[in-house]
C-alpha cells in the first residue's frame, strides 16, 4: 500500500493514509454542522397596523430590530416583509407608543398600537422664543377672540 503524504503549510500537520481520510471528513461534517447553525430561515410576515379603536394606520414604520431591514405601512394599514424567524419587529407611529414582536414561526402579525400620553406644562409664546408660565417673569395679557373680531373694518 502506497503511503500520500497530505502537508498543510500553515499548521505543519501531516497526515497519512487514513488519517488524511477522517481528517477530510470531519471537516465537512464541521463546516455543515457550523453553516447550519450559523444561517436563519427567513420568512415573509405581513399584517395590518390599527389603532385602539380599529382606524387603519397608514405610515407606520416597521424595522426588523438591529438591522435597516424595514417598510411603512400602505394606506390600508398593511405592510410585508421578508425578516429572518429569530427576529424582532418594531413598529413605531409618531404619537402612538412603539412595540417590539417576536416574529418566531407566526407569518401573519396583526398590530395595535396605543396612543402615548404626555404631559406637556403650559407654554407662553414671547417675541423672541418660549418660556413656561412657570419661569415667565414679565406680564402677561390674553387676546380674546371677540376683541379681533370688533377692530375689522369694511369699507
Amino acid at each position: 500500500m502506497e503511503k500520500s503524504l497530505f502537508f498543510f503549510k500553515k499548521r505543519n500537520i501531516i497526515c497519512s493514509g487514513y488519517g488524511k481520510i477522517i481528517f477530510l471528513a470531519m471537516s465537512i461534517v464541521l463546516s455543515l454542522v457550523s453553516t447550519r447553525a450559523f444561517s436563519q430561515d427567513q420568512i415573509t410576515v405581513s399584517g395590518t397596523v390599527t389603532d385602539e379603536t380599529g382606524i387603519v394606520l397608514p405610515g407606520v414604520s416597521i424595522v426588523q430590530k438591529e438591522t435597516t431591514t424595514g417598510v411603512v405601512t400602505d394606506v390600508d394599514g398593511k405592510y410585508s416583509l421578508d425578516v429572518f424567524s429569530n427576529s424582532t419587529l418594531v413598529f413605531s407611529f409618531i404619537g402612538m407608543e412603539t412595540q417590539e414582536i417576536l416574529v418566531g414561526t407566526k407569518s401573519i402579525i396583526d398590530v395595535t398600537l396605543n396612543q402615548a400620553t404626555i404631559v406637556i406644562d403650559e407654554v407662553v409664546a414671547i417675541g423672541y422664543g418660549t418660556q413656561t408660565k412657570s419661569t415667565l417673569t414679565s406680564a402677561v395679557t390674553q387676546v380674546k377672540a371677540e376683541f379681533g373680531n370688533e377692530l375689522c373694518f369694511s369699507g
